[in-house]
């Protein structure tokens, strides 16, 4: 889940035009950019568990961690493998940085409550409808911090022609040294997003905390000691017995020695 904020200091001009695109007021409640599941809680867990069960045509793994030892940028690997020949295909990847933690005192922070006043059935939203229509005092959790293309995605993310079945891997760095919404680095998640660069239609999506920095950049192994990890060529091809050289094992570089 991401929260996306309006009119508020957590605010990201990232995601005006999805916010442009998609909400029709406040709150609402979009999945997969593709159904309006409103806020309800129960509603939107039945639409999480249905979209579980359902199967897509392209997977993505990502793993992230500190590009520098300031923590001033993120290095984002991702791994991407669509399961159709689609010669012109247009897919890309977006990226959203979401903070959970966020609070503050002062009229910034006042979250205005569209529901005091109403009724409704569901006993979440009732408990807003009894609350007053200025609230403060709130602790806020998957909130979209910042976002790199988030509407249709990085341009050559993903590369044509799409080969079913062939992994791609890409690499992208998210600069965050001028960000004035983040509160504590520890708390921050990275978000990848597989879409239709074409409609912005959401096609799946991977979430990984942000690992350490390290300062080496690439990770020696003894030979003997390889896992049951897969390992991909530095193309995106998948090596079933790797031999001495450089690869991709969950989204890091890996150097077999």
């Amino acid at each position: 889940l991401i929260a996306i904020h309006s009119s508020d200091i957590m605010e990201t001009d990232e995601y005006r035009p999805v916010i442009n695109s998609y909400c029709e007021g406040y709150p609402t409640g979009v999945a997969g950019r593709s159904v309006k599941t409103g806020i309800s809680p129960n509603t939107v867990v039945n639409y999480i568990k249905n979209s579980l069960n359902t199967i897509t045509p392209a997977s993505i793994e990502a793993n992230a961690c500190w590009a520098d030892a300031g923590q001033t940028a993120i290095q984002v690997d991702t791994r991407t493998t669509i399961q159709m020949n689609l010669p012109d295909g247009n897919y890309a990847i977006a990226y959203i940085l979401t903070a959970d933690g966020l609070t503050g005192t002062g009229s910034a922070w006042i979250q205005k409550n569209f529901y005091n006043g109403s009724s409704d059935s569901d006993p979440d939203l009732q408990y807003w409808c009894n609350q007053p229509r200025d609230v403060s005092g709130l602790t806020f959790d998957h909130v979209a911090v910042a976002a790199w293309d988030v509407m249709y995605g990085v341009s050559g993310s993903v590369s044509k022609p799409i080969k079913a079945g062939q992994s791609q891997t890409y690499s992208f760095t998210a600069d965050i040294s001028g960000n004035q919404i983040i509160q504590d680095k520890s708390k921050l998640k990275m978000i990848t997003l597989l879409l239709n660069a074409d409609t912005g239609e959401y096609i799946n999506g991977a979430q990984t905390t942000i690992e350490a920095y390290d300062t080496d950049g690439i990770r020696s192994i003894d030979n003997g000691q390889l896992t049951i990890d897969n390992y991909y060529d530095l193309s995106g091809r998948r090596v079933a017995n790797p031999q001495k050289g450089i690869y991709i094992v969950n989204g890091k570089k890996v150097a077999i020695k």
